[in-house]
């Protein structure tokens, strides 16, 4: 059996990555990114979930900057319930929210419109939210 597995994202504006021990796929963005890239990096994630089978990811919204009300909806609706329905396992989301408040304020909409898709664990670096999902390996 084949051990393909899929290949790490970096671009100027987000990186994704699967960190095997974790088992947690982790969105990092850079900078404002905009709608387009957003939901582009979203889609990718449900990739490596559907890949890894993994149901822990971390999203590091602190660089994202402000997104649009129709890419929270498409987020929310479309993407997000595709995501979590992959693993066997209740996804759990860790969420890094930085000081830009609208920024922060979308990341909390577009969790709470998917809550009953997945459990959501707020943090304020990157860092604890690492920290927190390593202990459940420990």
């Amino acid at each position: 059996m084949s051990t393909q597995t899929l290949s790490n994202v970096d671009t100027e504006y987000y990186s994704l990555v699967y960190d095997e021990k974790m088992e947690t796929t982790i969105l990092s963005f850079k900078k404002n990114c905009g709608d387009e890239r957003l939901l582009e990096a979203s889609r990718m994630i449900t990739d490596f979930v559907a890949h890894y089978r993994n149901h822990k990811h971390i999203t590091d919204t602190s660089l994202l900057g402000p997104i649009s009300i129709e890419a929270q909806k498409e987020l929310a609706e479309e993407i997000l319930p595709v995501m979590c329905a992959l693993p066997s396992k209740r996804m759990v989301v860790g969420l890094v929210l930085g000081t830009d408040v609208f920024a922060s304020y979308a990341a909390k909409n577009i969790s709470s419109s998917a809550h009953e898709l997945h459990d959501t664990i707020f943090y304020n670096h990157i860092d604890k939210a690492r920290k927190a999902f390593a202990a459940e390996i420990e």
